[in-house]
């Protein structure tokens, strides 16, 4: 879970083993890049990293 100002995006690891530590070292590699993003952009973003390895959704709670 990413917490931004006004929402929260998860990202939902697929399997098979192995794949979280490939999937937090790809969120790692852009973390700096995503301060101050908003909710869509943070989730285009997160999305475009982890490929196919993942799924990213914003909270549907958080939605308008």
């Amino acid at each position: 879970m990413i917490r931004s100002a006004d929402g929260v995006v998860r990202v939902e690891v697929h399997e098979p083993k192995g794949m979280l530590g490939q999937v937090l070292d790809a969120i790692n590699g852009i973390v700096g890049t995503l301060t101050g993003q908003e909710p869509d952009g943070l989730l285009q973003q997160l999305q475009n990293a982890v490929g196919d390895r993942a799924t990213v959704t914003r909270d549907p709670r958080d939605q308008p």
